[in-house]
Order: structure tokens, then sequence, then C-alpha cells
């Protein structure tokens, strides 16, 4: 099975944790991309740009 950055990145988030270890993003830069996701798949629903919300 291949696996997806954004599923990879949920895993390497959970070793983390339970490793005692940093995670690769901060929780601002996993809010930011979050923001941006969100915001594309809002565009595609309503077939206009829309801008991040931060």
């Amino acid at each position: 099975m291949r696996g997806s950055s954004f599923v990879k990145s949920g895993q390497h988030f959970i070793d983390a944790l339970m490793n005692g270890t940093q995670p690769l993003l901060t929780g601002e830069q996993g809010r930011e991309v979050l923001a941006f996701t969100l915001a594309a798949q809002e565009a595609a629903a309503l077939g206009v740009p829309v801008q991040p919300r931060r």
C-alpha cells in the first residue's frame, strides 16, 4: 500500500509523541497547512478563489 504525505505526517507526529521527540511541523505550521487545505476544498466547492482563514 502506498502512503500519502498526509498519512505519513500523521504517523510521524504520533511517533514523536510516543518517543518524546520533536515533530517535523510545529502546531502553527500544522494549522497553516489545515487552513490552506480547507480553503482549497471550499474554493473547489464554490468555484471561486478563497483565502485561507487564520
